[in-house]
């Protein structure tokens, strides 16, 4: 039988299952780990890891082997879990911080427009008021 991707069979799943012996495996699973950075805590089909299809096919050392890096890319990952949310929260902030600095800039510039335009109206007013006191001949009348 020849596995199909359905199964989500990766090389150390195949390794560990072959029916070869555990001294012939073992170099070729280290290889695989150490240098090619294989992930041992991914599961097939039926949700084991290689370590637990090492132990059910008898290879113990194997099987030991690849729970001890289980252990160690776990906690690699969780790191890197970490560092990725922290960068997100950071970048969420920072994209908090300019959204509230765009709309702070908007309600100045909104604020800077309605004092120029009350200052214009207050020009107009006054200039209205000097227009007026002229065509009246400057004179005010007096109450009586």
């Amino acid at each position: 039988n020849i596995p199909t991707p359905e199964w989500r069979l990766t090389a150390l799943h195949l390794l560990v299952s072959l029916k070869c012996t555990e001294t012939e495996v073992f170099p070729i699973v280290t290889w695989l780990v150490e240098e090619k950075g294989a992930d041992v805590t991914c599961v097939n089909k039926r949700g084991y890891m290689p370590a637990q299809m090492a132990r059910v096919t008898g290879k113990l050392r194997l099987h030991n082997y690849l729970q001890a890096r289980e252990k160690t890319q776990a906690a690699r990952k969780a790191k890197e879990n970490k560092k990725e949310e922290e960068r997100k929260m950071k970048a969420a902030e920072s994209a908090t911080m300019a959204r509230r600095l765009r709309e702070a800039e908007e309600g100045m510039a909104a604020l800077l427009l309605e004092l120029e335009a009350e200052e214009e109206a207050e020009k107009q007013a006054a200039e209205d008021k000097k227009k007026e006191g002229k065509a009246s001949g400057g004179k005010k009348k007096k109450k009586k």
